[in-house]
């Protein structure tokens, strides 16, 4: 049963990911979409390591040098949601410098300082501070500002799909993505959760992932949704010679919609 779930649960997220991709592949939301997927995938295979005792024996899986691999990519995956965020309530601005130093520490912490000094590099306290406290700090930002993106301005969005992929993100916010990250990285790494309990919670876990990776696979049949991934073209700008001041006036008017999307601004007359 637990094979089948990671299975349909595997499938649904490579569908989300191939259906962006081939709406919008130059798009760079739809590539951040592509390394959440992938940030995902590992962390349900990767658990089938993590968890070896509470899988059956022919079930088990030993990635090797890959888990290491697979650990960062599942651990930078609040990141990639963050940043989608970001592209899509955005409008095409540049991420901020700061949050891409942000993400370099937060990666450097997670697998390649352990790399660097080995496991026993400092005092048990210090390294776990380092190592995971810090990591899961970090985290927990990336959700806040994620969370700030998602309800800033939610009621001036005058756009029915933008209004709708807030409130999918905002579930996936807070069912998924906060759960999974203070189950699995805080409850259960302080074993809160009893040992023997805690590969059918993160079952459980997958389960809600697979739905809302079905949910999303219908929600991208909609030509609508998919043109969020992409950004508008500004109009062309005609030659003055070419144009009387009505034909500039609606250039005018059509770039501030469509370019600058000014009707999402509080307060617009």
């Amino acid at each position: 049963i637990y094979v089948g779930i990671d299975a349909i649960a595997i499938a649904m997220i490579a569908m989300v990911a191939a259906r962006v991709v081939g709406a919008a592949p130059r798009a760079r939301i739809s590539w951040l979409v592509v390394l959440l997927a992938l940030g995902v995938i590992s962390y349900i295979l990767s658990s089938r390591q993590d968890y070896g005792a509470l899988v059956a024996e022919p079930f088990r899986v030993d990635f090797g040098a890959w888990h290491a691999l697979m650990n960062l990519a599942r651990n930078a995956s609040t990141a990639w949601f963050m940043l989608i965020c970001h592209a899509l309530f955005h409008d095409g601005e540049r991420t901020p410098r700061p949050l891409w130093v942000l993400i370099a520490v937060h990666l450097f912490l997670e697998e390649p300082v352990e790399w660097i000094f080995g496991d026993d590099w400092g005092p048990i306290f210090w390294v776990t501070f380092v190592h995971e406290a810090v990591p899961s700090f970090i985290q927990a930002c990336y959700l806040a500002l994620a969370l700030y993106w998602l309800l800033r301005d939610r009621e001036a969005d005058l756009d029915a799909t933008r209004r709708r992929a807030r409130v999918f993100l905002l579930l996936v916010y807070g069912v998924q993505v906060v759960v999974s990250l203070l189950v699995e990285r805080v409850v259960m790494a302080y074993e809160v959760v009893p040992y023997e309990w805690q590969y059918p919670v993160h079952v459980v876990l997958v389960c809600i992932g697979a739905g809302f990776s079905t949910v999303m696979v219908f929600a991208l049949m909609s030509p609508s949704t998919l043109a969020l991934l992409a950004p508008v073209p500004k109009p062309a700008e005609k030659p003055p010679s070419e144009t009387d001041d009505s034909d500039i006036d609606v250039e005018r008017i059509r770039h501030a919609l469509e370019g600058e999307h000014i009707y999402r601004r509080n307060g617009l007359t």
